[in-house]
């Protein structure tokens, strides 16, 4: 389902409580010779977007997984559609969650998603690996380029609740920590959130609420 800003208020952020940034892996390489995507892929696909669960349990590491493999996929022509039941399924597989008991639904570290992924494929594709990368380098609009997507951990205020572009406001973290992947980048507006209408203001990342970047390298299965 596509979540109407009344809705944000009700949403499950489900970035594990212990999970905890670490130290970029590297700069990324401005890629000058790279043609942005004109559009964020996400809303321009003629299948139906895979959104998980999001709105009732807290499937957002799997469901944005599953979104960068969708993204992938449509960027090579390949518009077959991806399952909202998929990101529940997986992550059931990798946390334990059972929807019969409800204190299962904790969150993903995106590190245990990371370490399940390089072992079992969604839709034909194995992670190779995942860079994490400099949250303050302006050539995240190459990453974009070159990989179509880059997936991130934000900590989300109470105050951006009902925000359809989320700006810096209220303190980061106080809503909850939140999975995101990214299809589209102006370096005057900022992100697209994908799948939504809204954007991911460059103020995010000034102020604390952008907490870590991963580049995902995917490889057929």
């Amino acid at each position: 389902m596509s979540l109407r800003p009344a809705d944000y208020a009700r949403m499950k952020l489900g970035v594990h409580k212990n999970w905890s940034p670490v130290a970029p892996a590297q700069r990324v390489a401005a890629a000058p010779q790279k043609t942005l995507p004109p559009f964020a892929y996400s809303r321009v696909m003629p299948t139906p977007r895979v959104l998980g669960h999001n709105d009732l349990v807290g499937d957002c590491v799997p469901t944005g997984c599953c979104q960068a493999v969708q993204t992938l996929l449509g960027r090579a022509g390949n518009f077959t559609p991806l399952s909202n039941d998929l990101p529940l399924a997986i992550y059931s597989e990798v946390t334990g969650y059972n929807p019969a008991e409800p204190n299962t639904d904790q969150g993903t570290d995106p590190n245990a998603m990371f370490d399940w992924w390089k072992q079992n494929a969604i839709a034909g594709y194995r992670l190779a690996g995942a860079t994490v990368i400099d949250i303050a380098d302006y050539a995240l609009e190459s990453a974009v380029a070159e990989n179509g997507f880059v997936c991130g951990v934000v900590a989300l205020s109470l105050e951006q609740q009902n925000q359809i572009d989320w700006t810096a406001a209220g303190t980061p973290g106080s809503w909850g920590m939140h999975f995101i992947v990214f299809d589209q980048y102006d370096g005057d507006t900022g992100f697209t959130k994908w799948g939504s209408s809204g954007w991911l203001d460059g103020s995010m990342f000034t102020q604390g609420f952008v907490q870590q970047l991963y580049v995902l390298e995917l490889a057929q299965a």
